[in-house]
Formats: structure tokens, sequence, C-alpha cells
């Protein structure tokens, strides 16, 4: 797995930790992040439940993707499942 960022602007940071397992999920980063992905709380919200494809919202301009990209379409295929 890999560091990755999820940039919700001003509702915060939410950090996964896919170095470790299980992945550690927490709002400190506790490594450095390859990918981050900035997007509304309500996009955020949308993708988790399936409203928003991850690669039509980064498309659109609603996810703003920052790193490496493949780590990032890696985590579209998780989340759309």
């Amino acid at each position: 797995g890999y560091p990755v960022l999820f940039d919700l602007h001003d509702d915060g940071p939410i950090f996964v930790d896919g170095t470790v397992h299980p992945a550690v999920i927490s709002e400190t980063l506790t490594a450095e992040p390859v990918t981050t992905l900035s997007m509304s709380i309500d996009n955020f919200e949308n993708v988790l439940t399936g409203r928003l494809d991850p690669n039509m919202g980064a498309l659109l301009g609603k996810i703003r993707i920052s790193g490496k990209l493949g780590v990032a379409m890696k985590l579209a295929g998780f989340l759309e499942d």
C-alpha cells in the first residue's frame, strides 16, 4: 500500500497509511503521502456512496490529484468496488 492524503479543504484532512497492515486512518500525517486527493466533503461522501465515479470526478475537476497518478487510479478502482 501507499500513504495517501485526502484533503477535504475546510473539513480537514484524512490520512491513510497503507504502508502498514492493517492500514492506519487518521487526521495526522504519519508518513509523507505519495498521492494527495483534494475535494469537498460532499464530493468525498459522493465517491464513498457511489454517487460520484472517482475517474469522472477527476475529469470534471471535482477531485484534484497531485503526486503519483497510478496510486490514485488504483484507489479509484478500489472505491468503485
